[in-house]
């Protein structure tokens, strides 16, 4: 068996970090886009509930995974620590943006969404508290 290292928990902190970032877009363009469905009525209300449902089932997935290693990877190693700090890429950092996507898919969730009216406020809500992550190629 090959000998668990640094360099393996550097690219598992480096896999979350992009995890977060990336369900941070994620989120965002998927309001986008159902936005664009919910005011263009292009499938049922039944199919864009549904669609929506999907969405957050794997919003869910994803959030499950990060919080497993948050809780339980992270905590039973403290090198995850100290790999994290030499990165300059604290661990806290992570999981605050992590954090707030969180609570705005929770919000979003939470809202009703039983006509095309309310799924486009929803949408508008994520749009609003959730705006793309940076990057260098924007």
């Amino acid at each position: 068996m090959i000998t668990f290292t640094d360099a393996h928990r550097k690219r598992m902190i480096e896999e979350a970090a992009s995890g977060v970032v990336n369900l941070q877009r994620s989120v965002r363009q998927n309001a986008i886009t159902h936005k664009q469905w919910a005011v263009g009525e292009l499938f049922s209300l039944n199919e864009l509930q549904q669609r929506l449902n999907d969405t957050l089932a794997a919003y869910e997935s994803i959030r499950a995974k990060l919080r497993h290693f948050r809780d339980v990877v992270i905590q039973s190693d403290p090198g995850f620590l100290s790999v994290g700090d030499s990165l300059k890429l604290t661990l806290s950092s992570v999981g605050t943006v992590g954090d707030e996507v969180a609570n705005a898919i929770d919000t979003f969730a939470a809202m009703p969404r039983t006509t095309y009216a309310d799924i486009i406020s929803a949408c508008d809500y994520l749009i609003t508290n959730v705006d793309a992550p940076p990057s260098v190629w924007d």
